[in-house]
């Protein structure tokens, strides 16, 4: 895990892909892949649901395969959908 400052958004994503894992927020950073912590194709789907509720926006599969680390997705959130 790094030691690098963890914004708003980025915490808020750590926190959904700790749930859609079963996994500890604690031991995820804004650079974990998702793929790498355990993501597959199910737990995805609901990972993308999750975004999609939480800020009222359709957010993809293909979003979360291009962008797997929650930094990634807070990128795309922050330039696409929260501008």
């Amino acid at each position: 895990m790094s030691t690098q400052t963890t914004t708003r958004l980025e915490g808020e994503i750590i926190d959904m892909f700790a749930t859609a894992l079963r996994a500890d927020a604690g031991q995820i950073d804004p650079d974990s892949n998702y793929f790498t912590l355990g993501g597959d194709s199910l737990s995805t789907v609901n990972l993308s649901i999750a975004i999609s509720d939480r800020y009222d926006i359709e957010f993809s599969l293909i979003e979360i395969f291009e962008n797997p680390t929650p930094g990634g997705i807070a990128g795309v959130l922050a330039d696409r959908y929260l501008n």
